[in-house]
């Protein structure tokens, strides 16, 4: 009787080639043919496998895409905790703070001591806010822009941007600046104008371009 081998490969084991030998050959002779078509139906399986393995990687891969203003704002408006960067000659520091976010602006409160008195000679700010839900699932939105400090001494009545963070930073903290305030410390109101705005986000619905940062 003639022995036989069925090379199969691919995902529905489609019949690539067969290895027949004839009963006439030796014993010796159509083992050896047995064992080649075996090699073969292996290597077959293994190339299979890996293109296989190839197109789910390529399915997986992160993609990258850049947010829309819309999204930025939306971003910026559900959240409440973010980061300022700033500078002063060669020294960088960045640090968390509260934020509300309206009409463009980023207010904020912090209290006077080394960050404001850097901040003073160097005006031009970072501000950093993320969503992060896994390592390739993220949205980010970075903020540049000028820091101005609101006195409440001599702000409250010529400048309505006081009286305005004031009550923005109240929906966050109802006490804000009166005698139950849970950081009482923190007397300095300020607000960044969004003079550039960025966003990014991994793993986007639209617009994303495969394998790209």
């Amino acid at each position: 009787m003639a022995g036989q081998v069925r090379q199969e490969c691919g995902q529905r084991g489609e019949v690539v080639a067969e290895y027949k030998t004839p009963v006439s050959m030796p014993e010796s002779r159509r083992a050896f043919v047995v064992y080649m078509g075996t090699q073969s139906i292996i290597k077959g399986k293994d190339m299979a496998e890996q293109l296989h393995s190839d197109r789910e990687s390529d399915e997986s891969s992160p993609a990258f895409r850049i947010l829309g203003q819309l999204e930025i704002e939306e971003i910026l408006a559900r959240n409440n905790v973010g980061r300022i960067a700033f500078s002063l000659h060669d020294r960088v520091d960045i640090q968390p703070i509260n934020y509300v976010f309206e009409g463009g602006w980023i207010y904020g409160r912090t209290s006077r001591g080394t960050k404001l008195s850097t901040i003073a000679h160097h005006r031009w700010v970072a501000f950093e806010v993320d969503e992060v839900e896994g390592l390739f699932k993220w949205k980010s939105v970075v903020v540049k822009g000028a820091f101005y400090l609101i006195d409440p001494d001599t702000s409250a009545h010529q400048d309505p941007a006081f009286n305005r963070g004031v009550e923005l930073l109240r929906d966050l903290i109802p006490e804000t600046l009166t005698a139950d305030d849970p950081t009482p410390f923190r007397n300095s109101v300020f607000r960044i104008h969004l003079d550039e705005v960025t966003g990014r986000a991994a793993n986007g619905d639209a617009g994303t371009t495969p394998g790209k940062s």
